[in-house]
């Protein structure tokens, strides 16, 4: 168990609760068994993936929603919106906050902007996986060469 869960668990019970620790894994099926079968006043939420996927951590939530369970943190629609930059920053853009130009790889060329690009995981924030690039044209050239792996985002 990571520091996280020892330290809610710890301090749960000494506050009178019978803290049960679960992790979320294997089929969602399987999940919501256990949750209905636990049947627990409240669930603290420290979703973060599903199977190792950070794209799919909206998921447990999601499912919590769906069975009614109570739970601590965001629903599911704010933990999808939340951990998918782009969607963020349509979602600004559209009620007209000033946001960074942005593109998501695989959409439309983006609009040349000067400075550094910054390119990310679209889902999570895994710093190992980032990318800085110098100017447009090197955003260009990786997208190009196709070096990124997997659903990107960069910003400027």
């Amino acid at each position: 168990m990571d520091k996280q869960v020892n330290f809610l668990m710890k301090n749960l019970t000494l506050l009178g609760h019978e803290p049960i620790a679960a992790g979320f894994t294997g089929s969602p099926d399987k999940y919501t068994a256990t949750i209905k079968k636990l049947n627990p006043d409240l669930l603290w939420n420290l979703f973060e993936s599903f199977n190792g996927s950070k794209q799919m951590a909206y998921l447990g939530v999601l499912l919590l929603d769906d069975i009614g369970i109570p739970y601590t943190g965001n629903n599911s629609q704010a933990v999808l919106f939340t951990t998918d930059s782009s969607i963020t920053k349509s979602i600004m853009a559209d009620a007209k906050i000033p946001v960074l130009p942005h593109y998501r790889l695989g959409d439309e060329q983006p609009q040349p902007a000067h400075g550094r690009w910054h390119l990310g995981p679209v889902h999570g924030r895994d710093a190992a996986q980032a990318v800085t690039v110098e100017s447009f044209a090197e955003l260009q050239k990786a997208i190009a060469l196709k070096s990124l792996v997997g659903e990107f985002y960069a910003e400027c």
